[in-house]
């Protein structure tokens, strides 16, 4: 009897050295039996399951005949079924078919909701998607190539949560990738386009964070060709020469030979003969 069961039944006039009280109707006062009260003539407590195999049994009896299921994970849709021990679950992730497979329904819910976890809005084109959309604006189908861009870079799944196109075009998370879109589409659709870091600069700046339209970019096109071509045109020539003199009025002729004496008088009418020779010779005369 330990110290503390002693301590409850002092009261009572116990002494253990004057026999003792009978404590079998008493379970509260009485210490548990430990582990070498077993008899080895006996067989032994089995604890190797602890129940497992009956639990498992029940667990797999139970998803052999659970019916499938459809579980929405991230908004991507799921057939949930039991087969061969194994769960499985089927669906499309971002317009591709995608199966997985775990030991336990819990297991695989977990996988559903990772491969389904909300990432970027978008993807980019592969070369293949990208040649598509580029035979089509070529042809003059833009719109049909704005929505082939689209479709390939959101996927089916997304673009099947709008109601309309006006719709997804208010989505503010698709800004990035409807920019990269008119960009793409607009300069595949015309043939005099540059792609040159110059232009691009130029676009940029101009565009100043607004959203990017066909009408906007035909428009900064315009402004850019205008500005190349005054950077081209030639300064104007400066003038070199002096300015003509104003013609003599005959009052100054007539000043300028009274103001010349004899010799002087005779060099002019001298120079004026052999000017008059000249062009009698030379047929003008």
């Amino acid at each position: 009897m330990t110290s503390a069961q002693k301590a409850r039944i002092t009261g009572l006039g116990y002494d253990e050295n004057f026999g003792g009280l009978d404590l079998s109707g008493c379970p509260s006062l009485q210490s548990l039996p430990s582990e070498d009260w077993t008899d080895d003539r006996f067989a032994q407590p089995d604890r190797t399951g602890n129940g497992n195999d009956l639990k498992e049994f029940i667990k797999q009896q139970t998803a052999e005949h659970t019916p499938p299921t459809t579980v929405h994970a991230g908004g991507c849709q799921f057939k949930v079924f039991f087969r061969d021990n194994v769960w499985h679950g089927d669906g499309d992730v971002n317009g591709t078919r995608r199966r997985f497979s775990a030991n336990d329904r819990e297991a695989l819910l977990s996988k559903l909701a990772q491969a389904t976890k909300p990432q970027n809005a978008y993807r980019p084109l592969t070369k293949d998607e990208e040649l598509q959309v580029i035979r089509a604006c070529q042809s003059g189908d833009r719109l049909t190539g704005i929505g082939l861009y689209l479709a390939f870079s959101i996927g089916q799944a997304r673009a099947s949560r709008y109601n309309s196109p006006i719709e997804m075009m208010h989505d503010a998370a698709l800004v990035p990738i409807m920019d990269k879109c008119a960009n793409f589409c607009w300069f595949h659709s015309h043939f005099h386009a540059l792609d040159t870091p110059d232009w691009h600069s130029y676009k940029n700046r101009i565009l100043a964070g607004r959203p990017v339209t066909f009408d906007l970019l035909d428009a900064i096109w315009m402004r850019y060709q205008n500005d190349l071509d005054n950077e081209r045109r030639p300064a104007p020539l400066l003038q070199t020469e002096a300015p003509d003199e104003p013609e003599e009025t005959p009052r100054e002729s007539l000043e300028k030979l009274n103001a010349l004496d004899d010799d002087e008088v005779d060099d002019l009418m001298k120079s004026a003969r052999q000017q008059f020779a000249r062009e009698v010779r030379a047929g003008r005369r």
